[in-house]
């Protein structure tokens, strides 16, 4: 996927209907963020749901020679 360098994207993570199911309970989670992408660089985000602790939360890096996690911000309303 390419995005506009510079101007504020929105990622929204999603677990599927039938959720993850751990132990005989399902979990499902929603979480979104926003981060300004800069030019000619590539990323990577991921979503993280632990069950065992009840958390759902995702994790962005930035993909290079060293991998660097980028700050997420919380998302506003779309427009």
């Amino acid at each position: 996927m390419y995005v506009t360098a510079g101007q504020p994207f929105t990622l929204v993570f999603m677990t599927t209907p039938e959720g993850i199911v751990y132990k005989g309970y399902k979990y499902n989670c929603s979480i979104s963020g926003s981060f300004i992408p800069e030019n000619k660089k590539n990323y990577e985000a991921k979503l993280k749901l632990d069950p065992t602790l009840k958390i759902c939360s995702f994790e962005l890096i930035e993909i290079g020679e060293i991998n660097k996690p980028i700050q997420i911000n919380q998302a506003s309303n779309c427009k």
